[in-house]
């Protein structure tokens, strides 16, 4: 599932999830033999595809020596602005700035920084479908925004801990946290904000088969996003609006927002959406009886996705490419690819994955209460006439969380 990225804030969209009948596993022997093969050239994707290019090289030399003329805060505000520039692009990379800031604002207890380079993280383990990882940086983000009394930063964690719900298929707690950023959006008049949210309430309407709800809120959403000429967002938009028309059986409809989606993207370099956008690509020109060119971006999207490591994107190229060749009649290679789709889905959804989750959000509710109930401990009387309508948002500061 690819992102779009505001601010920190990210928005949910839908990949094609098509109701493929799995094939059979009566072959041990082919199915043996099929996973030596293969999974050797998956490695091979996956490891070994991103070789830096000149101009890449050429970047990250003036990013370090930027770098080197910066110190204290300012220097872990540059590396947080690195590691939001590069998530789609080069995720490792902007892991690897955002690890820096994070050292860096502990070294020097700067609150802010260490929570926004937490947020970024999270932001790259979610890209990587590692949502355990992605919702143990969330939450300690989002209580050193807490701390902080920090609206933005709170609106933007609640958003991307509800995606990780919302990306596991667990609809009423992602929307309790949807519903929670929006009405913080809507108090704090943040019309970007609300751009997200809407779009990914949109979404859980889409995934519920709920189709008329969904285009209204993705509508609602674009026209936030043109009036701040929000490049990215609208190619989120366009894109959603596109796959509820793919629902609708409208696909010449589907395919002329999928391109105008994928022309933006790639005019900013976002190679997560751009993957994912192949996959819809090739699922449009095959329902569209063309198979060569659905065959063409499935196969695109799946080299692509490898070189990030975005694994969710694997798995729906993968699918893609089996629903394409078992339209063709090759079931052989359509049973290839299905394997791989069984394997990544299996490891994206397992029960241990599940139960970190479960712990991790346990865990900061109980500190959430905790502090509560210290607060109203030593609480003064309040004096009469006192406004006290943002009290709820007013935590105490928190420790350091290793």
């Amino acid at each position: 599932m690819p992102l779009r990225i505001a601010r920190g804030r990210q928005d949910c969209i839908r990949p094609f999830v098509l109701h493929w009948i799995l094939f059979s596993f009566e072959n041990h022997l082919y199915h043996n033999t099929f996973l030596v093969r293969f999974s050797f050239i998956f490695i091979l994707v996956i490891q070994g595809l991103a070789m830096p290019l000149k101009a890449q090289e050429e970047n990250l030399r003036r990013h370090e020596q930027k770098i080197a003329r910066t110190q204290g805060r300012e220097r872990v505000d540059l590396y947080n602005q690195l590691a939001h520039q590069y998530e789609n692009a080069q995720p490792v990379l902007a892991r690897d700035y955002a690890q820096r800031g994070l050292e860096l604002a502990r070294e020097i207890n700067y609150t802010a920084g260490q929570a926004e380079a937490l947020k970024n993280i999270g932001n790259i383990y979610f890209l990587q479908s590692n949502y355990s990882q992605a919702i143990e940086y969330f939450l300690n983000a989002l209580k050193r925004y807490e701390a902080l009394q920090q609206n933005k930063g709170i609106a933007e964690t609640l958003n991307n801990v509800g995606l990780v719900y919302h990306s596991q298929g667990k609809f009423d707690q992602a929307r309790n946290y949807y519903n929670r950023v929006l009405e913080i959006d809507r108090k704090t008049n943040d019309t970007e904000g609300q751009a997200s949210t809407l779009n990914n309430i949109g979404d859980l309407y889409y995934q519920q088969n709920e189709y008329s709800q969904a285009l209204s809120f993705y509508e609602q959403s674009l026209a936030f996003r043109q009036q701040k000429r929000d490049s990215t967002g609208i190619a989120t938009s366009l894109k959603n609006i596109g796959l509820v028309q793919y629902t609708k059986n409208e696909y010449d409809s589907a395919l002329v927002n999928f391109r105008r989606s994928l022309a933006i993207e790639q005019n900013l370099n976002n190679q997560a959406n751009i993957a994912a956008l192949y996959t819809n690509l090739a699922n449009t020109f095959l329902k569209l009886s063309q198979p060569d060119s659905a065959r063409f971006y499935a196969e695109a999207s799946f080299l692509k996705a490898g070189e990030l490591s975005l694994n969710s994107v694997i798995a729906e190229a993968c699918f893609t490419l089996a629903d394409i060749y078992a339209s063709q009649g090759d079931f052989a290679r359509a049973f290839e690819y299905q394997v791989i789709y069984v394997e990544i889905q299996r490891e994206l959804f397992n029960e241990e994955n599940n139960r970190q989750i479960a712990e991790l959000q346990t865990a900061y509710e109980l500190e959430r209460k905790q502090i509560e109930l210290e607060k109203k401990k030593f609480r003064l009387p309040k004096p009469k006439g006192a406004n006290l309508s943002n009290a709820s948002l007013c935590l105490c500061p928190l420790g350091p969380v290793c």
